[in-house]
């Protein structure tokens, strides 16, 4: 009868043991699944499995805030966007670089808000020497070439309030594509164009800043990268790409600037993941 009663007790051991084991393994398995982190999982442990070259001697650090501006339409907009400069100039000029310089606010503003009046005051801050302005687009339904023709007129309403154009006066611009879903891998409906980074690097776009998209299918398998990405016929062509190096130029492929990302932070700066100490080390890749 003992034998029976302690062959009892190690099924009962080992059926809680796995059971246990179960439970631990779970939920970090639904999570990967739940957020698609299979996608870049691979490329993120082999990063962090080679440690980064270290530098020598000083070291430059910039802090660079990619802002999907969208203060709004209409009159509201206009407010709201006034509000947001008042503020924002208050704290600035409390601040210098190492070089005297304020802080470099980047306003990727949604074209398809189309707002002149926030338009006009975001040039004025520009001017004033608070930061810059870039193309931000929530497009969708359209062909490669409907976009080149979108496009197009995108970069000459820009032009007509002073943005999207260098000191010689040729079109340059950063991008990002709304819903995350550039070079068409998201639904049709928020792109359609497989040939998106061809049309944009044609347009003056010197890099992409759409990424990380956490919990998205359109996240890049490469992670926490700077790269150049060769397009071709197929949707999401920027899965892949060969890294930027100094000295080595590449005036054919766009380049894809990735924001951080890993298990436990993806960069965004929202009224979740708001803005701390944790966030600002987990940020920073080489």
């Amino acid at each position: 009868m003992s034998k029976f009663f302690q062959r009892h007790k190690v099924n009962n051991l080992i059926v809680f043991t796995v059971v246990a084991l179960t439970l631990v393994f779970a939920f970090p398995i639904y999570k990967i699944v739940r957020w698609k982190m299979y996608i870049w999982l691979p490329d993120y442990i082999s990063q962090n499995w080679h440690k980064s070259e270290k530098v020598q001697g000083i070291k430059h650090i910039m802090f660079i805030f990619v802002d999907h501006y969208e203060p709004g339409t209409g009159d509201k907009g206009v407010k709201v966007n006034r509000e947001w400069l008042a503020n924002y100039k208050a704290l600035a000029d409390k601040h210098r670089d190492s070089y005297g310089r304020k802080p470099q606010h980047t306003w990727f503003y949604a074209y398809d808000h189309h707002n002149g009046g926030v338009m006009s005051d975001l040039s004025r801050a520009v001017y004033a020497g608070y930061g810059e302005i870039e193309f931000h687009w929530h497009h969708g339904h359209d062909t490669n070439e409907s976009f080149k023709r979108e496009l197009g007129e995108g970069i000459k309403w820009f032009n007509h309030y002073g943005a999207l154009i260098d000191t010689s006066g040729k079109v340059s611009f950063g991008f990002i594509h709304g819903n995350w879903a550039l070079d068409n891998s998201g639904e049709q409906k928020h792109c359609g164009v497989n040939r998106e980074m061809d049309i944009l690097k044609k347009a003056g776009c010197y890099a992409d800043f759409t990424f990380p998209a956490f919990g998205n299918s359109s996240q890049p398998s490469k992670v926490n990268s700077i790269y150049y990405a060769l397009d071709d016929d197929r949707n999401k062509s920027y899965d892949a790409g060969m890294d930027a190096k100094v000295g080595v130029k590449n005036s054919k492929d766009l380049l894809i600037f990735e924001g951080p990302l890993s298990f436990a932070e993806y960069g965004a700066v929202e009224l979740d993941p708001y803005p701390n100490q944790k966030k600002m080390s987990l940020s920073s890749f080489s």
